[in-house]
C-alpha cells in the first residue's frame, strides 16, 4: 500500500463510482469519484478537496485532471487501457510535480485494447446519424438524446466548414462528414494499437516512450521501470519514506479489487 496523494483512472462513469465505494468499503481513508456526469459544482467540490488534501485518492474517468495543478501525487493508477500513448503519457504526467519519485502503474490483460476499440467506435456517429442531423439541420428538433451532444457537435462543425466551402448539396455534404469521421476514427485506433505495442514490448518503458516523441531518455534512474527489472515492491520503495504504509495485514484486497475489475479472482 502507498500512501500519498493518487489518482485512478478507469474508462467508465459507473466503474469510477463502483471502484471508489469498493475502496472505501475496505478501509481506504479520503476517497471520491470523479466524472463528467456529475454537477459542476460537485466536481469543483472535489478537485478543491484534492488540492488541499482533504482527498486521497481520486477514481476518476478522464475527464479529471485538465486544470489540476497538484504537485505531490505519488501514483497513476490505469484500470483501463487509455486510448493512446500521448493520453497515457499526460495523465501518468500528472505525478511528481514537486520533483520527488512517483510510481505508475497500468493494468493489461490480453484483450483489453478490444473495450477501448468499443470506446472509440461508440464516440463516433454512425452513417444514419449523420443523415437525421443534416436532414433536420433547419428543423427545431433535437437529438441529443438518442444521438448525444459531442456527435452532434462533431457533426455541426464539419457541416458548418462545408456549407462555407459552398458545398450545399446535403447529400454530398452527408458523405464528405461521413467519410472524413472514418478517417479520424481510424486513427484513433491506430494510436490505440500503438499503445498495445508499446505495453507488449520488451524495452524499457520511459526509453520507448522518449522514442515515439523522438526523443531520447535523459537521465535513467537506477530503479526504472518492469522492463528493466524492477518490481512493484521495488518502485514503491524508491518512494518517499514519510509516504509508504508499511503494514500489510490486508492483501487479499488485491484479489477482490482484480476480481472487481475482471470478473475473476485467480
Amino acid at each position: 500500500k502507498v500512501r500519498g496523494a493518487g489518482v485512478i483512472y478507469v474508462s467508465s462513469r459507473k466503474l469510477a463510482e463502483q471502484v471508489s465505494g469498493f475502496l472505501l468499503e475496505k478501509g481506504f481513508d479520503g476517497v471520491a469519484y470523479y466524472h463528467g456526469g456529475m454537477e459542476t459544482s460537485d466536481r469543483i467540490l472535489i478537485q478543491q478537496q484534492f488540492l488541499s488534501g482533504q482527498l486521497r485518492i481520486i477514481v476518476a474517468t478522464n475527464a479529471f485532471g485538465m486544470g489540476i495543478n497538484k504537485n505531490d501525487i505519488r501514483f497513476i493508477l490505469h484500470v483501463n487501457m487509455p486510448l493512446s500513448v500521448e493520453a497515457y503519457v499526460q495523465e501518468i504526467g500528472r505525478a511528481g510535480r514537486d520533483g520527488l519519485p512517483a510510481v505508475a502503474i497500468l493494468l493489461y490483460s490480453e484483450g483489453d485494447e478490444w473495450q477501448a476499440s468499443h470506446l472509440i467506435e461508440r464516440d463516433f456517429p454512425i452513417r444514419s446519424e449523420i443523415e437525421w442531423v443534416i436532414h433536420h439541420e433547419a428543423s427545431n428538433l433535437t437529438a441529443e438524446e438518442f444521438i448525444g451532444d459531442d456527435k452532434i457537435e462533431r457533426i455541426k462543425e464539419l457541416n458548418k466548414a462545408l456549407l462555407k466551402g459552398n458545398i450545399l448539396d446535403p447529400y454530398e455534404r452527408i458523405e464528405r462528414i461521413d467519410a472524413e469521421l472514418e478517417n479520424r476514427k481510424k486513427e484513433k485506433i491506430m494510436k490505440l494499437y500503438l499503445l498495445k505495442k508499446w505495453i507488449l514490448s520488451t524495452e524499457c518503458r520511459k526509453s520507448s516512450i522518449a522514442s515515439y516523441f523522438n526523443q531520447e531518455l535523459q537521465n535513467k534512474t537506477k530503479t526504472c521501470c518492469d522492463r528493466c527489472g524492477a518490481t512493484l515492491d521495488e518502485l514503491i520503495a524508491i518512494l518517499p519514506k514519510q509516504l509508504q504504509d508499511i503494514p500489510r495485514e490486508d492483501q487479499n484486497w488485491r484479489m477482490q479489487l482484480k476480481q472487481l475489475f475482471t470478473g475473476r479472482a485467480e
